[in-house]
């Protein structure tokens, strides 16, 4: 193996390791914010894998229920736990 298939190798064996320690990172993130009752319409997003808009449709249409304190509405966990039940319970009878 010359040197320049050596070093490219080497790179991407870095890369491989660098995304598997973001992805680790970023599953460790979504446990913490699993833990709390209430998250931030972004938080809940990223929670479900939706985007800012589906979540306010979510909460229009009642399929979330949320909580205003000041200017801040948050989402309860109650509630992020019965959708995310609702959409297992859906997939396995498919």
């Amino acid at each position: 193996m010359d040197q320049n298939a050596r070093a490219r190798a080497e790179r991407e064996r870095l890369s491989h390791a660098i995304d598997k320690a973001l992805e680790a990172q970023a599953l460790a993130e979504k446990k913490k914010a699993l833990a709390r009752r209430a998250y931030s319409i972004n938080e809940t997003g990223d929670i479900l894998n939706i985007s800012r808009s589906t979540t306010y449709a979510a909460l229009k249409s009642g399929l979330l229920d949320s909580t205003t304190i000041g200017r801040k509405r948050l989402v309860t966990a109650e509630s992020v736990d019965r959708l995310l039940a609702r959409a297992s319970a859906m997939d396995t009878a498919l």
